[in-house]
């Protein structure tokens, strides 16, 4: 049986190989068996949040968000997720913009 770790190791890359919805089962998955588990809450909910999110399942992708920051995410892993977050709203609301245009993050 694979480790807990090699388990995230396949999920991220699966996610990598853009299998992002077999790589979001999983991670639910991990999830509903070690819920509690730090590198879980770590690994699992930030990457089930980006899944979520690149899915188009934005509300789906807050708790896991939410739950990333309480278990203790790095400043550099917030500081990218809400960079993430900002740049999909501002391509939103900007769509004609270049994608590597100043107002874009």
């Amino acid at each position: 049986m694979s480790t807990l770790h090699d388990r995230l190791a396949s999920a991220i890359h699966l996610r990598e190989a853009k299998n992002v919805e077999e790589a979001r089962q999983l991670l639910l998955e991990l999830h509903s068996e070690f819920p509690e588990d730090p590198q879980v809450n770590y690994g699992s909910k930030l990457l089930c949040a980006w899944l979520h999110d690149l899915l188009g399942l934005e509300r789906e992708a807050i708790p896991f968000c939410v739950k990333a920051i309480q278990t203790g995410l790095s400043a550099e892993d917030l500081k990218s997720a809400l960079h993430r977050r900002i740049s999909k709203i501002q391509r939103r609301r900007y769509p004609s913009l270049p994608a590597r245009h100043p107002l874009l993050f």
